[in-house]
């Protein structure tokens, strides 16, 4: 468990962070009124 959250949990926080702000960008450019339903899932 330890190499676990030593080498790859905080890596994968912060791409998954990456990821979703990204989408969450993306959407509210492209999708603003469907916005609140995709976060909401």
């Amino acid at each position: 468990m330890k190499y676990y959250e030593q080498d790859f949990e905080g890596d994968m926080f912060k791409a998954t962070a990456s990821f979703y702000s990204t989408k969450a960008s993306n959407w509210l450019k492209t999708e603003s009124y469907n916005y609140m339903l995709k976060v909401r899932i």
